[in-house]
């Protein structure tokens, strides 16, 4: 494997402002042992699909490892480049590999930048390969157009403006999109103490509506509860899907006897489903389905737990649970 010289593209896909520190010569956090080894079983499912991708295409039409010059940056290396598709490849591994997932948005990010600065590339092929599941990649088509160009060199020219000594954007800027530490290092960002050096949590809003207490106390416990009969549905699950695998072997659809027991077998076939993401990565013109597409709904979800600096809530002449 070539060595990588500059920012890395595959932090700057995630963060312009990490790219940012990295240029800067700022440390690097040590990442926890859990860390490195998913970093490592990404190569390893790299080096798999690749050697996929030559045996079905050829050797002499696929180059591994490309080395992609960027101006201010250094260089940024696709993991393939598959020569008569014109495109550039790069493997993810991950448990979620989904459109809707982070994986996948920085996975076409990083396309996106490499595609802005190789020669001959006019589109990407990003694989994202599932380590649990013993199936192949899915492969998802990933196109560049001109207001991509436009962003991908936007952001260079701030990375370099920024190593530079130029001033960082603030938390919550698409630079920096991180608003707290525990954001960033779920991103795995390797720079998250330096980038929330000094930073204070903002104080959180007091109620002390009797009401209100009682409810949070209700919650918490109910939670609590969910939880713990999670872990008992879980098992009961994987229970049921065991029996079901031995049934799927020796019945038939429709009715079936099996000693005392009635077992009717339905098969059912999934509606096709419609990846907004993976249709706007591809390039599709998304815009002309907006008749057919209607908002999310709004919900609010709530997480309760103890408050680190709560203090004595008065909560009148008795506690309301």
């Amino acid at each position: 494997m070539k060595t990588l010289t500059g920012i890395r593209p595959s932090l700057w896909a995630r963060c312009v402002t990490a790219a940012i520190l990295q240029g800067r010569g700022e440390r690097e956090e040590e990442l926890p042992p859990e860390t490195s080894e998913w970093f490592f079983r990404g190569q390893v499912f790299e080096e798999i699909v690749m050697r996929q991708v030559v045996a079905r295409h050829g050797r002499d039409n696929v180059e591994r490892q490309v080395v992609i010059p960027i101006d201010g940056i250094g260089e940024g290396h696709a993991d393939g480049y598959l020569i008569p598709d014109r495109a550039l490849i790069e493997v993810k591994s991950t448990t979620a590999p989904y459109p809707n997932s982070d994986t996948f948005s920085f996975g076409c990010r990083q396309l996106r930048i490499y595609g802005a600065y190789h020669p001959e590339a006019e589109q990407g092929h990003l694989y994202m390969l599932d380590p649990n599941r013993m199936k192949p990649a899915d492969i998802y088509t990933v196109r560049l157009a001109d207001d991509d160009r436009e962003q991908v060199e936007q952001e260079r020219q701030a990375i370099v403006a920024g190593v530079a000594g130029g001033d960082l954007e603030p938390h919550g800027h698409e630079y920096r999109p991180c608003t707290k530490p525990s954001q960033a290092r779920g991103r795995m960002c390797p720079f998250a103490s330096v980038c929330f050096a000094g930073w204070q949590p903002p104080a959180a809003r007091v109620v002390s509506e009797p009401a209100a207490l009682g409810a949070a106390a209700r919650l918490a416990a109910v939670k609590g509860a969910i939880r713990s009969h999670e872990q008992e549905i879980k098992a009961l699950e994987e229970e049921k899907r065991d029996a079901e695998a031995v049934l799927l072997e020796v019945t038939e659809p429709g009715d079936n006897t099996i000693g005392p027991w009635s077992v009717r077998r339905t098969d059912v076939r999934r509606s096709p489903s419609f990846s907004l993401k993976a249709a706007e990565a591809a390039g599709f013109p998304v815009e002309t389905l907006a008749e057919f597409m209607r908002p999310g709904a709004a919900y609010t979800t709530f997480r309760v737990g103890p408050a680190e600096e709560a203090g004595d809530a008065d909560v009148g002449e008795e506690a309301p649970f």
